[in-house]
């Protein structure tokens, strides 16, 4: 059964990554805010492995990428964004430990964590991630940020956006995570709810 599962996800990652770049060259900044919208989805799945090789390939022959790890750069930080903001709003004490340890997992570039322990446990949440995905990756592709280097995009490797002949691109790219974190961040306050506090009010409105 894995042995059918794993070549099918594989093959469904392949055909994605080709809808993507399609997409990416047909309208530009489009395709970077699609797949960044799109990668708590395609990380969850695990077929966001088949977009590697096309960024193993912009990066040696064009010694920079800007699709894939702008893209993850805006979602990784979005991630972290909501569950920092799950760790101020939560009363919950298991709630807010796991929000803040995956939140700051995600800004380290690791958000398993945060996608399976919080975002797609919490719809709102992942409503909340998606918009700041979409809107951050859309501003980095528009501002052509570029990566020079085959690393997890995160605030700690933030300096794969450094590029020698121009410092805008690290500025915006600094930019494009912030905007990501702060849009993710409010929604998430204005969204999401405790489940147990969400509870309590129901039984009181009923009373």
């Amino acid at each position: 059964f894995l042995g059918f599962l794993g070549p099918l996800g594989y093959e469904l990652g392949s055909a994605l990554a080709t809808a993507i770049l399609w997409l990416y060259g047909k309208f530009g900044f489009v395709a970077t805010a699609v797949l960044a919208g799109a990668l708590p989805f395609i990380v969850a799945a695990g077929m966001h492995k088949p977009l590697l090789p096309y960024a193993v390939a912009a990066m040696g022959q064009f010694g920079r990428e800007t699709l894939y790890l702008p893209a993850s750069l805006a979602h990784n930080i979005a991630e972290a964004g909501a569950c920092l903001a799950i760790t101020i709003k939560s009363k919950d004490k298991s709630m807010k430990s796991t929000a803040l340890s995956s939140g700051l997992s995600a800004l380290c570039g690791i958000t398993e964590p945060a996608l399976y322990g919080i975002t797609l446990l919490n719809k709102k949440v992942l409503y909340a991630v998606v918009i700041g995905s979409v809107i951050g990756g859309g501003f980095l592709s528009y501002m052509a940020v570029a990566a020079f280097a085959l690393v997890g995009p995160s605030l700690a490797s933030i300096s794969i956006f450094a590029a020698p002949d121009n410092p805008n691109n690290l500025i915006y790219a600094f930019a494009g995570a912030v905007l990501s974190f702060a849009l993710t961040f409010v929604t998430t306050l204005m969204l999401w709810r405790d489940k147990a506090r969400e509870g309590s009010v129901q039984v009181a409105n009923q009373n």
